[in-house]
């Protein structure tokens, strides 16, 4: 726990922070992942609770599971390997993954953003199993071909290759391995 904001970089001979067990950090100010080398955050579940998160260039989240908490941007977009994601912030999250991805349950279940919109793309299977709620406000979802998942957007039932007007901030679910949903 740091009050302030946090950067994760290289410690004498270490990179990065790496776990066989689970990480959770919190910090009162923005968390940096790298200072731009690739320093990586890996462990079984990753729990991030900041004043946002930002990626530096080569650095990423690679875990079983990441719960995402805290208010501010969540910009994790250099290509994370995570199997589970879930979040629940007062504010953006734009996030890209290498492979296969399941928006589920870390703790607390889907996506919740407070108004804010959200970006997730994935270099395999997106499977939506729990909810996404960026409510209040308005603006429009944005479901790629492939994205699949029993769960909902704002309440409307996810179907891949499909737009439609939503009660809350954007949200583009794509897989980047088939034609991705317009962006606007």
């Amino acid at each position: 726990r740091d009050n302030n904001a946090l950067t994760i970089g290289p410690v004498g001979t270490s990179i990065g922070l790496t776990s066989s067990g689970n990480i959770s950090l919190q910090t009162g100010g923005l968390l940096t992942i790298g200072t731009g080398v690739g320093q990586d955050a890996s462990g079984g579940t990753v729990t991030l609770n900041a004043a946002g998160v930002k990626e530096e260039a080569g650095s990423v989240v690679t875990a079983t599971s990441l719960q995402l908490q805290g208010a501010g941007a969540f910009d994790m977009t250099e290509g994370n390997n995570v199997g589970t994601l879930a979040a629940a912030v007062s504010g953006s999250i734009d996030y890209r993954d290498t492979d296969a991805l399941t928006i589920g349950t870390v703790a607390t279940p889907g996506i919740a953003t407070s108004g804010g919109p959200v970006r997730v793309t994935s270099t395999g299977s997106l499977v939506v199993s729990s909810n996404i709620n960026t409510g209040p406000g308005s603006g429009t979802a944005r479901i790629g071909l492939g994205v699949t998942g029993g769960a909902t957007v704002n309440g409307t039932a996810i179907v891949g290759g499909t737009t439609f007007a939503t009660s809350g901030g954007n949200v583009t679910l794509n897989r980047s391995d088939v034609h991705n949903a317009p962006e606007g």
